[in-house]
Formats: C-alpha cells, sequence, structure tokens
C-alpha cells in the first residue's frame, strides 16, 4: 500500500468533516514518538546494530529508551545521530526531527548544511561528519546543543 503524501494528507485533513476525524485518525494517525521505532521494524533495522554505530557516541540504554518512546524529549543531536546510524534519507529524518517538535536541517545554518550534504551523498559516518564539522569551526554532534 503506498504511503498517502503529506500534501494529500493535508488536503483530506481541509476537507473532514467532524463526524469523520476518528476515522481519519484510525487511518492516518499516529504516536509521533513512535515514528523511530516505526521506521526501524519497516526497514528491518535493529536497535543492536544502530547501538554498535553509535557506540562512544550514545549509551545502549539511552538509545533504547530513545526509541521505545521512553525518552520523550531527546535532543536534536542525538536524534540525528541515529538517523545517520539508521541510513535515513532526509524527509525521513525531517520526520523524525518534526516528531519530537525539532527543527529540521536548516539549508542556511552552516552546521546544517554540512550534515545535510554527507547524508545527501551517503556519507553515515558520525567520525567523518564530526571531523568535517571541527574542520569548519562548527560543534561536532553530540548530546549537549
Amino acid at each position: 500500500m503506498k504511503e498517502e503524501s503529506t500534501t494529500g494528507l493535508n488536503n483530506i485533513l481541509n476537507s473532514i468533516k467532524k463526524e469523520n476525524m476518528d476515522e481519519y485518525l484510525d487511518k492516518y494517525g499516529e504516536d509521533d514518538k513512535t515514528v523511530i521505532s516505526k521506521y526501524f521494524m519497516d526497514n528491518n533495522i535493529s536497535i543492536s546494530a544502530i547501538s554498535r554505530t553509535l557506540n562512544g557516541y550514545m549509551s545502549k540504554s539511552y538509545l533504547y529508551d530513545i526509541v521505545n518512546g521512553v525518552k520523550t524529549s531527546p535532543t536534536r543531536d542525538y536524534l540525528i545521530m541515529i538517523c545517520i546510524a539508521a541510513q535515513m534519507d532526509r524527509k525521513s529524518i525531517r520526520r523524525v526531527l518534526e516528531s519530537y517538535e525539532l527543527s529540521d536541517l536548516y539549508p542556511k545554518n552552516k552546521r546544517d548544511i554540512i550534515i545535510a550534504t554527507n547524508i545527501n551523498n551517503k556519507v553515515y559516518d558520525l567520525d567523518v561528519i564530526n571531523e568535517e564539522l571541527v574542520d569548519h569551526g562548527l560543534k561536532p554532534l553530540t548530546k549537549e546543543n
């Protein structure tokens, strides 16, 4: 089944009648904090594999807490690091960040440009990305924002 585009969903939402809201919720509504978990399931990605990729950047227990919705307000950097470790594309990363009410990678922010460019070029190595950020005098991806 093809996933409905955001534009398509906005069109449906803009014309939905109050009496049809529950039907819309059942069909399209999701718990925002399950976006990462759903992505992992849909793409057959294990949390354990992501944990190995993030070794030294994030503890396994903290990663599990984020993915399982226990940790409800992780930092933007932590979410970006998880997304990079999962080799997500920009659209998926935007969706994850939005689900936590955090800003997307901004096309005028130098740090975000470097991160986005690496993602667009399928460079998912945090050490490489962080080295490039530091080379440009910018803060590397860490838990502290």
